[in-house]
C-alpha cells in the first residue's frame, strides 16, 4: 500500500490558538485584569486642589495610602451592562447614523451620486479618489461615526473597479478618508466632544488648530492612495488582490455602457433636503452647544423626511433603520464594552498610585 504524499508544511493551516481574539474577548480580559489588579495593588488617594481656570488637579504631594477596597463578584459581572448603559448616548448615536445611511442608500440617491461620479471622472479617473475620500473625511470629522466606511465600501466598489483600479483601492478611500476625519475630529462627538467634556474644557474648542491638521494629513492620505492607484492603473497585476478582484473586473467592465441613473424630481428635493439637514447640523454644533442627543434626533428626522420624500413608504424606512442598525451593529457595542466603567477607571488609578507613590 503506497504511502501518501506528505502535504508540504508551508501549506499547513495556521493553529488555532495563533489566531487573534474577537474584540469581545480581549475586553472581557481587560475587564479581568481590572478586577484582579484591584486586589495586587494597594488603594490610595491624591487630594485635589484648584488649578488653571478653576479646574481641579491632583496634587502630586499629596499621595497616601487606604483601606483596599476590591472589586467584588457582583462588580464583575456587571462591568458589561455597566458601560453599555453609561455609554448609551454614544451607543444610539453610533445606531441612528448607520440607519439613516441606509435610508439614503435606499431612496437611491447614493447610487446615483456614485453613478455620475463614474462617468465625470471616466477620463480623468484618479481624481475620483481625492473627492471620495474628502468627502468621507468630513462626514466622519463632523458625526464621527468610523463604522460607515463598511457600508461606503460597496456602493463605491464597483465604481472603483470600472475605472482600473483595484478592491485595495476601493478600500483605502472609505477606510482612510473615515479614518483620518474620524481621528482629527474637527466637530467630532464621539472623540473630541467627548474628551474635551471630560477634560472639563470648552466643548469644540481649538476648532483652528484641528481644521488645518485635517487639511494636511487628508492631503498626506490622497497622495498616498493615488501613489498605489497609479500603480494598478498602469499595471493591474501590480495589485496584492489581482486575482481576487478577477470576477469583479468583468462584472463592472461596461457600468458607464449602461443608461446613466437619472434623479427623479424627488430624488432632487430629497438630496436638497440632506444638504440642508448638514447645514443645519453644523450650525448647532457650532452655536448651540448641540452633542450626541441632538445629534441623533436630527438624524432620525432626517432620514423619516428625506426617505418620505423621495418615495418610500414608512414601513421601508424602518426596514432600512434596522439594517442600517444591524451594519454598525458590532462597532456600537464595541463603543460601550470599551467605556471606561468605574471598575476600568479605578484600575487606572490604581495603576497610575503604584508607578507614583
Amino acid at each position: 500500500m503506497s504511502k501518501l504524499p506528505q502535504q508540504n508544511d508551508s501549506h499547513k493551516q495556521p493553529k488555532k490558538w495563533l489566531k487573534m481574539p474577537h474584540i469581545y474577548v480581549l475586553l472581557f480580559i481587560f475587564g479581568v485584569i481590572a478586577t484582579i489588579s484591584t486586589y495586587l495593588i494597594p488603594s490610595g488617594v491624591f487630594k485635589r486642589v484648584k488649578g488653571p481656570e478653576g479646574r481641579e488637579m491632583v496634587d502630586a504631594d499629596s499621595f497616601k495610602y487606604v483601606q483596599s477596597d476590591p472589586i467584588g463578584l457582583i462588580d464583575f459581572i456587571t462591568i458589561i451592562p455597566r458601560g453599555l448603559i453609561e455609554a448609551g448616548e454614544i451607543v444610539f448615536f453610533t445606531l441612528i447614523i448607520g440607519g439613516m445611511f441606509m435610508v439614503l442608500r435606499r431612496t437611491g440617491i447614493i447610487e446615483i451620486g456614485v453613478d455620475k461620479l463614474a462617468r465625470r471622472f471616466m477620463n480623468q479617473s484618479i481624481f475620483i479618489i481625492p473627492v471620495l475620500t474628502i468627502t468621507f473625511a468630513i462626514i466622519a470629522t463632523l458625526i464621527g461615526t468610523a463604522e460607515l466606511s463598511l457600508v461606503y465600501i460597496p456602493v463605491i466598489l464597483p465604481l472603483i473597479i470600472a475605472l482600473g483600479y483595484d478592491s485595495i483601492t476601493a478600500s483605502a478611500i472609505a477606510l482612510c478618508g473615515t479614518v483620518v476625519g474620524f481621528t482629527i475630529g474637527v466637530l467630532n462627538p464621539i472623540n473630541t466632544g467627548l474628551a474635551q467634556k471630560l477634560s472639563g474644557i470648552p466643548v469644540f474648542s481649538g476648532l483652528g488648530f484641528r481644521l488645518v491638521l485635517f487639511v494636511i494629513v487628508i492631503i498626506v492620505t490622497v497622495l498616498f492612495i493615488m501613489r498605489h492607484a497609479k500603480k494598478v492603473k498602469s499595471n493591474p497585476s501590480y495589485s496584492l488582490v489581482y486575482e481576487e478582484d478577477r470576477e469583479k473586473r468583468e462584472i463592472y467592465k461596461d457600468i458607464t455602457q449602461h443608461q446613466p441613473l437619472v434623479a427623479t424630481k424627488r430624488q432632487k428635493i430629497g438630496i436638497a433636503v440632506v444638504l440642508l439637514f448638514f447645514i443645519v447640523l453644523v450650525y448647532g454644533v457650532i452655536t448651540q452647544g448641540w452633542f450626541m442627543v441632538e445629534m441623533s434626533g436630527l438624524f432620525i428626522v432626517m432620514g423619516i423626511v428625506v426617505g418620505l420624500i423621495t418615495g418610500l413608504n414608512t414601513q421601508e424606512i424602518c426596514e432600512a433603520f434596522n439594517d442600517g442598525f444591524k451594519d454598525v451593529l458590532m462597532g456600537a457595542i464595541i463603543v460601550g464594552l470599551a467605556r471606561p466603567s468605574p471598575l476600568y477607571l479605578k484600575m487606572v488609578k490604581l495603576w497610575i498610585r503604584l508607578f507614583t507613590a
